[in-house]
């Protein structure tokens, strides 16, 4: 599983998003849906998104959300992606550190 951040590149986007993309989901992990959210390194929660779906292949699973880079100042920030089960319970699936540096 990996789960990053990445700049658009899309000349439609909004701009200055950041897209949240997760590919490789086994099937075996295949949930309802999924929650992306992120955190300062302090903790506090700047982003969460719910009810995010993945589109399916034969082999895996990816998903996306955008972000809007306003809510991002210089510093470290988790990503955390989990999956919502058809009871609603939830697991993390992922984390993933990163930083941002505006220039």
């Amino acid at each position: 599983m990996v789960a990053q951040i990445i700049p658009s590149d899309n000349a439609n986007a909004v701009s200055h998003e950041k897209l949240v993309s997760a590919e490789g989901v086994s099937e075996r992990n295949y949930y309802e849906s999924y929650k992306v959210m992120i955190q300062g390194a302090g903790g506090r929660q700047i982003f969460k998104q719910d009810h995010v779906r993945s589109n399916r292949s034969k082999r895996d699973a990816s998903l996306a959300a955008i972000v809007p880079a306003g809510l991002f100042s210089n510093g470290d920030y988790i990503l955390t992606l989990q999956g919502v089960g058809a009871g609603g319970e939830e697991e993390d699936v992922a984390k993933s550190l990163f930083r941002v540096e505006k220039k």
